[in-house]
């Protein structure tokens, strides 16, 4: 009995970085080429069509039109990046108030560190794109954009939204640490900015 068929092949283009729209910017990726093979006895023969190009992102592995590498982050373009920077402190701030913690607070801590309204929709759009990425290596490969003052903007988002939740316990004052050491802030600014959180707690 012979045996065919048809398998998609894929080919490595080029690797490089480009601003995920899942993961925002700074994320690896691989453009890749695919094509439709005849296969005998399970053996690619020769191709039988081509299906196109597409980007594959290292981070989240979500597949893109090549287009989206129109969007990568150059150096120059500050507004991308304050707008990305606004983005990433929403994430650390949702990273620590917790599930039950009352929305309208939310959003209120959200304006005062932005001056940015943001609705109940919006919010609870980012909620959901903050579950589908690997959080850590979000935050670890965006803070390589910033600058020192701009790390610790995200560090002091991730405080906001841990005192939304309540008072500052040791534990939570570690994982704050930990967080601040992830942006790759110096041991003396996540001090610094712990240190002036937690004090009015400690005084409470």
């Amino acid at each position: 009995m012979i045996i065919f068929g048809t398998r998609t092949r894929m080919s490595l283009v080029e690797r490089g970085q480009f601003h995920c729209p899942r993961c925002g910017p700074g994320q690896r990726y691989e453009r890749k080429h695919a094509k439709r093979w005849f296969t005998l006895y399970f053996i690619p023969i020769f191709p039988v069509g081509d299906l196109g190009q597409f980007v594959e992102c290292g981070l989240c592995r979500g597949t893109f039109k090549v287009e989206v590498l129109s969007l990568r982050l150059p150096p120059a373009a500050d507004m991308n990046l304050e707008a990305e920077l606004k983005r990433a402190m929403l994430r650390a701030l949702l990273g620590q108030v917790a599930a039950h913690a009352d929305a309208a607070q939310t959003l209120a801590t959200y304006r005062k560190l932005t001056s940015l309204p943001l609705t109940d929709q919006e919010l609870a759009r980012e909620r959901t794109a903050l579950a589908q990425v690997d959080a850590p290596a979000y935050f670890a490969n965006f803070s390589k954009h910033l600058s020192p003052s701009q790390r610790e903007r995200v560090l002091q988002s991730a405080i906001e939204g841990a005192q939304v939740s309540g008072t500052l316990s040791s534990h939570k004052l570690e994982e704050l640490s930990r967080f601040g050491a992830l942006l790759g802030l110096t041991d003396a600014s996540v001090r610094g900015l712990i240190l002036h959180a937690a004090t009015p707690a400690a005084s409470a």
